[in-house]
């Protein structure tokens, strides 16, 4: 009825409240885009709700008489409102924006919209304090199904709503207990025994058991699945009894505990399970509801681990363009900012940074087309000046990269310098003349590369598109959404695909790019690239180490360095990645919200934060 109201209030622009309007039915249904008929029905409704006063005028051609009742600002800022409410934030500016003719409200809608966020707290009818705290989100949520969630805030998601076999800390990078307390390694790595927690439930009430554990690692085992690399190596999966769950492996992995952490292996119940369906895990939240512009999630009261401290939590997606208003000095506010959106935060709010992964151009070459010459993908790989990107974007992008990895420790953002030229770490991958040399035996003629990105990535985009100009390649940019980019038909036909790898997890990232056959990394390589990585991954995950426990872990590390190097000598050499710049998350949050701690994708634990003045 608002949009219906508004309508009449454009049309009638003039008109005032409560001044009489004489005006023909025609004109009314003109107003309204509708029939005569319809619009009496539209102004009964109306005149029922006194928005209106309505007297129709008798005969044909007569004119009725119409009274506004209503402020048009009043109606069209409670719709904006309710349009928040309901989670699309996106139609609330555009609602605010079509009706600005009518009424100035934007000054009043975005004070609370900025209030809306962070955190609340009240009774419910058993005089139960409810806190909630809500967030702005500025990227949707792509997949929230384990076995194929990829994007770093999906997979933050999957986190908080499912449990897994074992945990990872990347503070002490140590595997820890999960839902199993338990397990054993035996035959060098090749059968591994994980013992669970007895009466573990799942949201819906079920119990936990060994069974749905065996049924989610067999459901990973199908090719379709992005992350079926993790049992790749899996024999079979046996069901010892009802909290005894054995994985043969038909080569060796003594990292299978580690590889049983990521999220991709985490447990559902057994049974059928479809997208269409809100997921049902045993984390420390369950989701209560899923739209396209929100998403709900409670505290699970019989989590088995410690369980949340907040009551709920209520994810709203902030259109990019707008996310400046979604960030404000209010009690609980928290946000991510991963250099999507333009954000200046309140002087109050506290920061927390962290080096998440590397930006990079994926390179194809697997399908036969120009990017075949290595000469030019070393033109590619030599002719960017990664510290002009850090000086001249600025942001989260904040050191040179120079391969598959991230620098230890943490950087501060950039800042623009006063001398005309960029400051920054070595760029050892920068060599210009080699670039030139490269381009002219590559015989290359000016063809056109088509560089895919999604909408995060768009400045980096253009930025590298001028460069490469200046070198003498012509790249044509093709903007995305996050959930097409991924598809198999945009890895076969983009030349370049720029993303950020996210690898400060550790080992277990770098081993998704790489085993990963759904992975903008593996899936474009060459298959020559793909065995030499191969062997030299299944050399390191089946390696024997001594009986110690001080020189095992000396040695795995050890090995872990050797196989680290020797992956991305092969990724460099073949010129098949090219990295850019690492790229950096910031977590602002307001002093209130306590037990926050940035992660390894840039975020936090939800079941960890608590607000410090409760009512």
């Amino acid at each position: 009825m608002a949009e219906n109201y508004m309508r009449l209030r454009q049309a009638f622009i003039s008109q005032q409240e409560h001044q009489l309007l004489r005006v023909t039915m025609e004109e009314l249904a003109g107003a309204l885009f509708c029939t005569s008929r319809n619009a009496r029905l539209i102004l009964a409704r109306m005149t029922e709700t006194a928005w209106i006063t309505f007297q129709p005028g008798r005969g044909r051609g007569n004119r009725s008489a119409l009274v506004f009742l209503r402020s048009a600002a009043e109606v069209l800022l409670e719709e904006a409102q309710e349009r928040v409410m309901a989670g699309d934030v996106q139609s609330a500016f555009d609602w605010v924006h079509e009706y600005e003719d009518v009424a100035a409200v934007r000054d009043a809608f975005l004070p609370w919209l900025t209030a809306y966020f962070g955190y609340s707290a009240a009774r419910d009818e058993t005089e139960q304090v409810i806190e909630t705290l809500r967030l702005p989100i500025y990227r949707p949520i792509v997949c929230l199904d384990p076995a194929n969630a990829v994007f770093a805030f999906d997979t933050e998601l999957v986190d908080q709503l499912y449990s897994r076999l074992t945990r990872y800390d990347a503070q002490s990078t140590c595997v820890t207990a999960g839902l199993a307390h338990a397990w054993e390694c035996q035959e060098e790595g090749r059968i591994w025994t994980f013992y669970l927690l007895k009466n573990i439930s799942f949201h819906s009430g079920q119990e936990l058991t060994a069974h749905d554990a065996a049924a989610s690692l067999e459901r990973l085992r199908s090719p379709v699945h992005a992350h079926s690399w993790l049992v790749g190596q899996v024999d079979t999966v046996q069901v010892l009894n009802r909290y005894t769950l054995q994985i043969v492996l038909h080569r060796p992995n003594i990292y299978l505990d580690l590889y049983m952490s990521h999220s991709g292996t985490s447990i559902l119940p057994a049974g059928t399970w479809t997208e269409a369906e809100l997921p049902i895990g045993s984390g420390a939240y369950r989701m209560m509801s899923l739209q396209r512009g929100q998403c709900v999630l409670e505290r699970f009261p019989g989590y088995y681990d410690r369980g949340a401290l907040i009551d709920r939590i209520e994810i709203i997606i902030v259109p990019e363009q707008e996310a400046a208003y979604a960030v404000g000095p209010a009690p609980g506010t928290l946000t991510v900012v991963t250099g999507e959106a333009a954000i200046h935060p309140p002087a109050n709010l506290l920061q927390q940074h962290h080096v998440t992964g590397v930006s990079l151009l994926s390179v194809n070459t697997r399908t036969a087309g120009q990017l075949q010459n290595r000469s030019l993908r070393q033109a590619l790989m030599h002719g960017i000046d990664r510290n002009r990107m850090i000086y001249e974007l600025g942001d989260t992008r904040v050191a040179a990269a120079h391969g598959l990895r991230v620098t230890e420790g943490q950087h501060d953002f950039p800042a623009k310098a006063e001398e005309n030229e960029p400051q920054g770490n070595e760029d050892v991958l920068y060599q210009p003349d080699q670039a030139r040399e490269a381009l002219q035996i590559a015989g290359y003629t000016g063809q056109t590369l088509a560089l895919y990105t999604f909408p995060r990535h768009e400045r980096d985009a253009y930025w590298l598109q001028a460069q490469y100009r200046e070198l003498g390649i012509e790249i044509a940019v093709h903007i995305v959404p996050w959930a097409e980019l991924n598809q198999p038909t945009i890895r076969e036909q983009a030349d370049l695909i720029l993303f950020e790898a996210v690898l400060s997890g550790g080992m277990l990232r770098q081993l998704e790019y790489l085993q990963s056959g759904h992975s903008l990394i593996r899936s474009r390589l060459l298959e020559k690239s793909i065995q030499q990585i191969d062997h030299i991954t299944d050399k390191m995950l089946g390696a024997n180490h001594a009986s110690s426990t001080d020189q095992h872990s000396h040695e795995q590390n050890q090995q872990r360095s050797v196989w680290r190097q020797q992956v991305e000598a092969e990724l460099l050499d073949s010129c098949s990645i090219i990295p850019l710049v690492e790229r950096s998350a910031i977590l602002l949050h307001h002093p209130s919200l306590r037990g926050v701690r940035i992660n390894e994708r840039g975020w936090t634990r939800f079941q960890d934060l608590w607000f410090g003045e409760r009512i």
